[in-house]
């Protein structure tokens, strides 16, 4: 797990990349069953555990979008972001140390 959040600190650097992440304690209104990717407003790729599904068809490329606005409302970008992060990061590497 630390790896990971260190990644995502590492690509939140791009230029070209936007990283938000959506804190536990955001109220949010829906949450996904599975993971879902946007590409160019025009298409999702929807992942299960058993499969991917390619969407194209407006409405349903348009809920998509909704919830991902959902998410993108309540997420916390730049510095905020890059302190939850590290934060968790923390949290990982004092977990042993609890009593």
């Amino acid at each position: 797990m630390r790896a990971q959040l260190a990644k995502i600190l590492d690509v939140a650097t791009l230029e070209n990349v936007s990283v938000g992440v959506v804190p536990w304690f955001a109220a949010v209104s829906t949450l996904p069953l599975h993971g879902f990717a946007l590409y160019d407003q025009s298409a999702v790729t929807v992942e299960t555990f058993s499969n991917e599904f390619l969407l194209e068809d407006e409405h349903e490329v348009a809920i998509y979008r909704q919830t991902f606005a959902a998410f993108r409302e309540v997420g916390l970008f730049g510095e905020r972001m890059r302190e939850l992060v590290s934060q968790i990061a923390q949290d990982y590497d004092d977990w042993p140390n609890r009593s």
